[in-house]
């Protein structure tokens, strides 16, 4: 048997149909690249390891026995992998047009590059959702949140990007990132603070940290049903990425704690922003249940941001 190029990891939690789906996209778009997939499930309760066992024999199957997160399943299946290159992939992505193969393929020609994400895309394929960005700072937020990083694209930098071209990052999402094994020995597993989410900005950090580059692929793509995987945790969705990032900005920035409340106040008054605007679209909109919740989610987060820049003082 071939060693493989590529371990891919999967981390799943009660999505098996979606995850099935995501399997046979990596068997259809990855057929010349030896690859392994190691797939770990959090104490799925929808019957998702009997599911792998039956429909993908070939896939290596870790039960964690609890539900570990997002860091903490990764960071089980990272020291069982045997390729040059890892990928970490969400079971609500769809790969397209041979992406992974493409993403190993730019790792392989830059000899700097650490880690390299693709173009993540919704499922009409019309815009990219959440790929990678920049580091969270006082500037960063502000520009994301006051629409700069939207209206001036390429010349302002926000949280995340938008742009069309390949680019070099301050990180990418994990919900489709491929990193050399080497890098991984280097900088470390996942953080694992905290549930779910900031996760791969932090991880991101340590390896340019370390000199590694970080790339944007846009000529990779990957559909993502964006919280499909998650949506069992939707009322949370708002809170627990921004927890993320003030930790992360926290850790990272090592300021005292009159800027650590400028960078809180920011965030929340971004997140109040978002609040207020999906309020307005329930007004007007389809599904009006959704936008409230959608707003109360956000109205919340910027509430215990709030606190936990009080805290912090």
């Amino acid at each position: 048997m071939r060693e493989p190029t590529l371990s891919i990891i999967i981390v799943n939690w009660n999505t098996g149909a979606l995850l099935c789906e995501c399997l046979r996209s990596i068997a259809r778009e990855t057929p010349d690249l030896p690859h392994e997939i190691i797939v770990v499930d959090n104490a799925s309760t929808d019957g998702s390891a009997d599911l792998v066992r039956r429909e993908s024999p070939a896939v290596r199957l870790i039960e964690s026995g609890a539900n570990r997160g997002y860091a903490g399943g990764n960071n089980l299946a990272l020291p069982a992998v045997r390729g040059a290159f890892i990928a970490l992939l969400n079971p609500d992505t769809r790969i397209e047009d041979r992406a992974l193969e493409r993403l190993v393929a730019f790792l392989r020609a830059r000899p700097q590059a650490g880690a390299v994400g693709p173009r993540l895309l919704d499922p009409g394929r019309r815009y990219a959702v959440r790929n990678g960005g920049w580091q969270p700072t006082i500037g960063t937020v502000l520009a994301h949140y006051g629409g700069l990083s939207r209206l001036l694209p390429g010349r302002v930098r926000g949280l995340h990007t938008i742009a069309d071209r390949r680019q070099r990052v301050g990180w990418l999402s994990g919900a489709c990132l491929v990193v050399r094994r080497a890098v991984v020995a280097e900088v470390g597993p996942l953080h694992e603070e905290w549930f779910m989410y900031a996760e791969d900005v932090e991880w991101c950090d340590r390896i340019a940290g370390r000199g590694w580059q970080l790339w944007y692929e846009p000529a990779a793509r990957v559909i993502h049903l964006d919280r499909r995987s998650t949506s069992q945790r939707e009322r949370r969705f708002s809170t627990l990425w921004a927890h993320g990032l003030h930790h992360h900005y926290v850790r990272r920035s090592r300021a005292g704690w009159p800027r650590i409340l400028l960078f809180d106040a920011i965030l929340a008054a971004g997140l109040l922003s978002r609040a207020v605007l999906y309020l307005a679209r329930a007004t007007r909109a389809p599904r009006q249940g959704l936008w409230r919740a959608e707003a109360r989610a956000f109205a919340r987060g910027a509430r215990e941001i709030v606190q936990l820049g009080w805290r912090a003082r």
